[in-house]
């Protein structure tokens, strides 16, 4: 149910939002009005620029001290290597492509296979 009047919808949006759901916004092109009518005057560029027109003065820290010593800094503590297994990949998103590398055979030097899975003889290097 939506009250044009009161500016209220049963989903409740409009008065969170301040300004009209898309139930309202129905209703208001039924009438044949504009929805630029409905809409809380705070969301205008008039109230941004009244919000701005003074200039904002900076709030005095009385807690700073007035000088600085750079020996007065403190640090961020050293990270050490934490125990334990370390982390392993992370898990990649459906939407992300996985990049497949060409696998070569150190065989016989083709592409396609790797020399557990090499139908050629097996060629003997000595050292």
């Amino acid at each position: 149910m939506v009250d044009l009047e009161h500016e209220t919808c049963t989903c409740q949006r409009w008065r969170v939002y301040g300004f009209p759901c898309a139930h309202a916004l129905a209703a208001i092109r039924k009438i044949k009005r504009e929805a630029i009518d409905f809409i809380s005057p705070y969301f205008t560029s008039d109230y941004f620029r009244k919000t701005y027109m003074h200039a904002i003065q900076p709030i005095p820290n009385y807690n700073r001290p007035v000088e600085y010593h750079p020996d007065d800094t403190v640090n961020p503590p050293t990270v050490k290597k934490q125990p334990g297994i370390p982390p392993g990949k992370r898990i990649i998103s459906k939407h992300e492509k996985k990049v497949k590398r060409k696998v070569h055979c150190s065989n016989c030097k083709e592409t396609g296979h790797n020399k557990a899975g090499c139908r050629n003889p097996r060629k003997f290097t000595p050292h």
